[in-house]
């Protein structure tokens, strides 16, 4: 990495060491309570903006303050909503078209940031101090703001390098990883006061105050609070590299839905392309799936005939709905958006489609537009996968069949997109297997993905016993892109610890909750690059391949096994931890040990409780039966003898 290129590689290893445990434990983790600590830092993060800008922020100019402050870009959408639910607690009151900062709570937040400012200088300040005293002569102003500079990046470094040490509490000192500090200790200084430096920060490190303790500390926990809000670019690069090396083939949906370009979601998948392009990901655009758009294309004129006469009249809404074919859909939100008049014919002839050369232009056009090559041969299956391609295409035809859309296409149309199909999950397929191969059967995730909208081949594979999580949808990749900040961010430079207050300040509220979010059990360190890279790729091969299937849940499985779902998971991820050989602290051992005896004997009164209700069950029919066929004739002999019977069922007589 082109930021990296300066450090050792043991810094370089240390760096990704920590980038990569905080995306295992935070960024890339779907638990809700990371999440919500998430929101809640988001939401601190623009209060304390709000206060710092002095003037009532609208939410346009707490987008342009954010992406000043952390380079990252967020929709002004975002910001509303944050508003809203900071004037719902009270933190926000409107004025003059924007917000301030409650004034009590300003006064508060004013103080708390002076006082990390305050920290941080102190801390060079004593610094500083140090080198004077060790310094013969005075340093010269140059050499004071050198100093100065040297000092904050410095620390920073050895902040980003040992602060994961903070939150997990294990100290791996290594020489090669202090050089890096040690350089940058040194820059731009004379040869004698640059090794007075490093002496100063040796003794800083080795044997700190209390105070100095804190503040790096601090330092350390500013780190991590970047990483957790994923406002620190560096973090989407290190995703990044586990990233590029995966293949992503496009299903004929996805590059409808791509190539037209007034669909509603038609931008962020343009976005999402580049975003793979760009960092490097291996695009597979099948010559099959330009043949299927094509046809999509020429079915256009066929389906807007039927569609304009279905309703009286048509509105955004409507379309984007009811519209089955993307080219008619895409017609239309022009027209709304433009005004114009142009036929559907017209349109298509401007933009998709050459009647005399219909595939060679479609082509041009996909090339032009995604800057990818579409591949001129058809797709290799090898010949042990190649012996399901019949009955892989026959199943998901007949899921095709069953389909809504499947009312205009005839047999012809059917066929071909059930072989292209089949022919996209057999090459994913085979490319996975490639992959495991050249690496001597270790188990790796998926390196080839289908990227698309349904979920029929997942079933049809299934049913074949030939499946592998190895299908994504479009908006689970921007949401992942977007955790790790490859939409918006192109600013590839750290954060300075020293000048982002505001981040120490959230992390100083929040640092109770962040360690027990990651005291939970989980040993990361002592895993090696080589583990932690593996298991990110497993982290990120889960995010990729999530929900791919929901719609196969039925909504009464769905609900039972919700019913536990918080502590049923976190005793699944523990097994999953232990199946990984992590280490964990006895009290988890110890919980997991009596949740499983707990289980073990609530099934036990499950089961009791199951055979008593039988035995009550069986009693009361057997009292039915004597009570319909003897219950009559027993109550008349005893009126009879002047005998009643309590509720005890003891025979009492009205006296002698």
């Amino acid at each position: 990495m082109d930021f990296l290129d300066n450090y050792t590689e043991e810094t370089q290893n240390s760096l990704k060491r920590a980038f990569m445990e905080c995306s295992i434990i935070f960024t890339m983790s779907k638990d809700e309570k990371v999440n919500m600590l998430k929101g809640k830092m988001f939401l601190q993060m623009v209060l304390a903006l709000v206060m710092d800008s002095g003037v009532p922020c609208t939410s346009d100019q707490m987008s342009s303050l954010y992406k000043q402050k952390t380079g990252r870009l967020i929709d002004k959408e975002q910001f509303d909503n944050a508003f809203e639910q900071l004037q719902k607690l009270d933190y926000l009151t409107p004025s003059n078209g924007g917000y301030v900062v409650h004034g009590q709570l300003k006064a508060l937040m004013q103080k708390d940031i002076v006082e990390v400012k305050q920290i941080y200088a102190k801390l060079v300040d004593e610094m500083m101090s140090q080198l004077q005293l060790k310094t013969p002569e005075k340093l010269t102003e140059e050499q004071q703001h050198q100093a100065n500079k040297n000092i904050k990046e410095a620390m920073s470094l050895y902040a980003q390098v040992h602060g994961m040490e903070s939150l997990v509490g294990e100290n791996d000192e290594d020489d090669e990883e202090n050089s890096d500090i040690i350089n940058k200790a040194k820059q731009g200084l004379d040869e004698l006061t640059g090794n007075l430096l490093v002496e100063v920060l040796a003794d800083t490190i080795a044997k700190p105050t209390q105070f100095q303790e804190t503040a790096i500390n601090l330092l350390m926990q500013s780190f991590i609070g970047a990483q957790i809000m994923q406002i620190d670019p560096l973090l989407g690069q290190f995703d990044e590299e586990i990233l590029k090396n995966k293949t992503f083939v496009f299903d004929t949906d996805f590059v409808l839905n791509s190539i037209t370009k007034y669909h509603s979601q038609s931008s962020n998948y343009r976005k999402l392309i580049k975003t793979l392009r760009r960092i490097g990901c291996n695009i597979v655009i099948p010559h099959e799936v330009v043949e299927e758009v094509v046809r999509h294309a020429q079915c256009a004129e066929r389906n807007i005939k039927w569609f304009a006469n279905a309703f009286e009249s048509l509105d955004e809404a409507i379309v984007e709905k009811e519209a089955t074919n993307v080219f008619v859909k895409d017609y239309y939100m022009w027209k709304f958006k433009t005004k114009k008049t142009d036929t559907l014919n017209k349109f298509m002839r401007d933009r998709y489609l050459d009647k005399s050369k219909p595939y060679p232009f479609m082509k041009d056009v996909i090339e032009e537009e995604f800057k990818c090559k579409v591949l001129d041969d058809s797709l290799v299956i090898p010949i042990e996968l190649e012996k399901h391609r019949g009955e892989l295409i026959e199943k998901i035809k007949k899921e095709i069949q069953l389909s809504f859309k499947n009312k205009w296409r005839d047999e012809e149309e059917t066929e071909s997109l059930a072989k292209t199909d089949a022919t996209l999950y057999l090459y994913a397929l085979s490319e996975n297997a490639e992959a495991r191969r050249s690496n001597n059967n270790d188990i790796l995730n998926a390196t080839a993905y289908i990227i698309t909208y349904t979920t029929k081949s997942i079933r049809c594979a299934k049913a074949l016993q030939i499946h592998q999580d190895i299908v994504t949808r479009p908006e689970i990749l921007i949401n992942i892109f977007q955790r790790i900040g490859e939409f918006d961010n192109k600013n590839k430079m750290g954060l300075e610890l020293f000048d982002n207050p505001f981040l120490t300040y959230i992390m100083r509220q929040y640092w109770p909750t962040v360690k027990k979010l990651a005291d939970f059990g989980v040993d990361l360190h002592g895993k090696s690059i080589t583990r932690l890279e593996y298991d990110l790729d497993e982290v990120l091969h889960d995010m990729i391949t999530e929900e791919a299937e929901c719609e196969e849940i039925n909504s009464y499985e769905l609900l039972r096994s919700g019913q536990h779902e918080d502590v049923d998971q976190f005793f699944k991820l523990y097994d999953g931890l232990l199946a990984k050989n992590y280490s964990v602290i006895p009290m988890l051992q110890q919980m997991a040990e009596q949740y499983k005896e707990n289980e073990k004997t609530m099934n036990q009164a499950v089961a009791e409780k199951e055979r008593i209700e039988a035995v009550l069950a069986k009693k009361a029919r057997g009292y039915q039966w004597y009570n319909e066929n003897y219950g009559k004739a027993a109550r008349k002999d005893t009126k009879k003898r002047g005998n009643t019977t309590n509720l005890k069922g003891i025979k009492r007589g009205k006296g002698k």
